[in-house]
């Protein structure tokens, strides 16, 4: 991912990921971010490269995408959306959990402004400090479960047994 436009580190960006955290997490987590712009059509990043950070939207939207032979989209298209992330989501959870590579792709489908953070430095912090990790965790474990759905309500899309809740019960 070409970064354009990269910003200084940020002292201070309002987003709601932070909401509810203990300002001294929040203050790590922006000490290890900074702010920056996509334009159109720009990747955010590729399935199979090594995640090292996550983004927050700020601004514009983003097209979380997988490839035709992992969930059956047109087949004429390589790429299929699995989903649109707009301000205040989310984009990118691979960075925390091993082996920490990308598992889809996500490209900006609009003019993007993102908050990306560091993921190797808030590892080692998590690592350090397991109050902290689980204010990670807390707020990631939503998103990975948003990406679940989407999953799933794509392959029913293509003739799988329709599921009743979140969790498939």
């Amino acid at each position: 991912m070409k970064k354009k436009q990269a910003q200084p580190k940020v002292s201070r960006i309002s987003h709601r990921f932070f909401k509810g955290i203990p300002a001294k997490y929040e203050k790590l987590i922006q000490a290890n971010a900074r702010v920056i712009t996509l334009p159109r059509g720009e990747n955010v990043f590729e399935n199979g490269r090594p995640a090292n950070s996550f983004f927050l939207i700020l601004k514009g939207k983003v097209h979380l995408l997988a490839e035709e032979q992992d969930i059956r989209f047109d087949p004429e298209a390589k790429l299929g959306v699995l989903q649109e992330l707009g301000p205040g989501e989310v984009v990118g959870w691979s960075w925390v959990i091993k082996p920490y590579r990308w598992r889809f792709f996500a490209a900006a489908h609009t003019d993007v402004r993102m908050l990306i953070v560091d993921g190797v430095a808030l590892r080692k912090a998590m690592a350090k400090d397991h109050l902290f990790a689980y204010e990670i965790y807390k707020r990631l474990v939503p998103v990975m479960n948003d990406r679940l759905i989407a999953s799933r309500q794509r392959l029913q899309m293509f003739g799988a047994k329709p599921y009743l809740t979140a969790e498939g019960a």
